[in-house]
């Protein structure tokens, strides 16, 4: 409860907390979470619920939402299906690729660009390493070949 008071001292402090946090970003569902979460602790559990419910659909069908849907949903389709490619221009396609770093990132990304086909340059601070991230590409690929075949 927010009268307990090891929660209560603190309380006044989330706010600030919060915007903290956020860099003044402003999203209004950690907000919508932080106001749902005090206000709801206060009642019994039925208001608790409503009071969660009318934050929730604010953020819904607020601004911030539909920008979303539009940007992520919308856009982004668009942007994949190359509706935004201009006209008479063959779509690009990498078929080598330099990876610095042969650690455990650099063997993966060696790994992917490899098996999509592509030439893998793998290159590290020394030949040693660079072929420690070799083999492991060569150990995923026969460990797979194992699972399929």
């Amino acid at each position: 409860m927010p009268s307990a008071p090891g929660f209560g001292v603190n309380l006044p402090a989330l706010p600030a907390s919060l915007r903290r946090q956020l860099k003044g970003a402003p999203l209004p569902a950690p907000r919508n979470i932080l106001c749902a979460a005090v206000e709801g602790a206060q009642v019994d559990v039925d208001n608790a619920f409503v009071i969660e419910s009318r934050y929730f659909v604010e953020l819904v069908i607020g601004q911030v939402s539909k920008n979303m849907t539009q940007a992520f949903f919308f856009d982004l389709q668009h942007i994949k299906s190359g509706g935004s490619r201009p006209q008479g221009y063959d779509t690009w396609q990498a078929r080598k690729v330099g990876v610095l770093g042969a650690g455990m990132m650099g063997a993966g990304i060696a790994y992917v660009c490899a098996r999509s086909g592509m030439e893998v340059v793998l290159k590290d601070i020394n030949l040693e390493a660079a072929e420690r991230g070799m083999s492991y590409s060569i150990r995923v690929l026969e460990r797979r070949s194992h699972l399929v075949g």
